[in-house]
Protein backbone atom coordinates (compact mmCIF):
# COMPACT_ATOMS: atom_id res chain seq x y z
CA UNK A 1 0.00 0.00 0.00
CA UNK A 2 1.03 3.59 -0.52
CA UNK A 3 1.82 5.30 2.76
CA UNK A 4 0.46 8.82 3.08
CA UNK A 5 2.14 11.47 5.17
CA UNK A 6 -1.17 12.78 6.47
CA UNK A 7 -3.06 10.63 8.96
CA UNK A 8 -5.96 8.56 7.70
CA UNK A 9 -8.43 10.84 9.51
CA UNK A 10 -7.33 13.72 7.29
CA UNK A 11 -8.84 11.92 4.27
CA UNK A 12 -12.51 11.41 5.15
CA UNK A 13 -14.77 9.68 2.65
CA UNK A 14 -16.57 12.44 0.72
CA UNK A 15 -20.34 12.59 0.96
CA UNK A 16 -22.47 11.89 -2.10
CA UNK A 17 -22.94 15.62 -2.66
CA UNK A 18 -19.19 16.21 -2.65
CA UNK A 19 -18.65 13.26 -4.98
CA UNK A 20 -21.31 14.58 -7.37
CA UNK A 21 -19.71 18.04 -7.33
CA UNK A 22 -16.26 16.57 -8.05
CA UNK A 23 -17.62 14.46 -10.91
CA UNK A 24 -19.46 17.46 -12.37
CA UNK A 25 -16.30 19.58 -12.16
CA UNK A 26 -14.26 16.83 -13.83
CA UNK A 27 -16.79 16.47 -16.65
CA UNK A 28 -16.89 20.25 -17.14
CA UNK A 29 -13.08 20.37 -17.24
CA UNK A 30 -12.97 17.53 -19.77
CA UNK A 31 -15.57 19.31 -21.91
CA UNK A 32 -13.52 22.55 -21.86
CA UNK A 33 -10.34 20.67 -22.76
CA UNK A 34 -12.15 18.90 -25.61
CA UNK A 35 -13.49 22.18 -26.97
CA UNK A 36 -10.04 23.79 -26.78
CA UNK A 37 -8.49 20.75 -28.49
CA UNK A 38 -11.01 20.87 -31.32
CA UNK A 39 -10.43 24.62 -31.71
CA UNK A 40 -6.63 24.31 -31.87
CA UNK A 41 -6.16 21.16 -33.94
CA UNK A 42 -6.61 21.67 -37.69
CA UNK A 43 -10.05 20.68 -38.87
CA UNK A 44 -8.65 18.12 -41.30
CA UNK A 45 -7.04 16.19 -38.45
CA UNK A 46 -10.20 16.51 -36.38
CA UNK A 47 -12.21 15.18 -39.32
CA UNK A 48 -9.88 12.18 -39.51
CA UNK A 49 -10.13 11.48 -35.79
CA UNK A 50 -13.88 12.09 -35.53
CA UNK A 51 -15.59 11.79 -38.90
Amino acid sequence: MISLRLPRAAWPIPSLGVQAALIAAALRFAWIVTDAYRAVVPKTLVAQLDP
